[in-house]
């Protein structure tokens, strides 16, 4: 069955009509049609991008990064920090604007998504102070004295003592250890 030609005349002007937006700005809008928070998206609404860059201004004048990865650090708390405070505001638009049905298995994403961002600004953190750390014990004048080792026995933290010498071939003022039968057992 093929169609008439007043038909097909008729779906070219209807296919004319809802060819989807023409304009930059209608293609940006179209493109979010589907978001619901925005809370994993690529691109974050400018509100966040400003808090962000808010954070990280002040996250730098707190901590003082000093290598590209400590400014590395920085940027991943404040963007975590500025994605907390977006979530929170989707938990807030979910509970005022919604009916309660949907409202629950929503509220467990957004609450999943939060602890997400709070655990990622965790991480951040702590790996800024690692960083920061290790920087600070290069500087040291003993390499040794600022190591710790755990122990297998007790799990407290030891000392780590410098290398012992050779003992095939003792060095001056060394006296070499004694024989393994006239040592004391070693206890753990």
């Amino acid at each position: 069955m093929s169609a008439s030609p007043a038909r097909i005349a008729a779906n070219r002007r209807n296919a004319r009509k809802s060819t989807g937006p023409r304009t930059a700005k209608g293609k940006a809008v179209a493109s979010r049609n589907a978001c619901k928070h925005g809370l994993l998206s690529r691109i974050l609404p400018d509100r966040v991008i400003v808090n962000a860059q808010r954070f990280y201004k002040a996250l730098c004048s707190e901590h003082a990064p000093k290598t590209r990865l400590e400014a590395y650090c920085v940027h991943a708390m404040a963007l975590a920090l500025a994605k907390m405070i977006m979530a929170d505001e989707a938990e807030c638009d979910l509970l005022n604007n919604n009916k309660p049905a949907t409202v629950i298995l929503e509220l467990s994403r957004i609450v999943a998504y939060r602890d997400l961002f709070d655990r990622d600004f965790i991480r951040a953190h702590k790996m800024l102070l690692r960083i920061k750390t290790k920087r600070t014990q290069s500087h040291s004048t003993s390499p040794w004295v600022q190591k710790t080792k755990r122990t297998r026995c007790n799990r407290r933290k030891r000392r780590v003592r410098p290398p012992k010498p050779c003992q095939s071939r003792p060095q001056t003022g060394y006296a070499a250890p004694a024989p393994a039968a006239t040592r004391a057992p070693h206890r753990y």
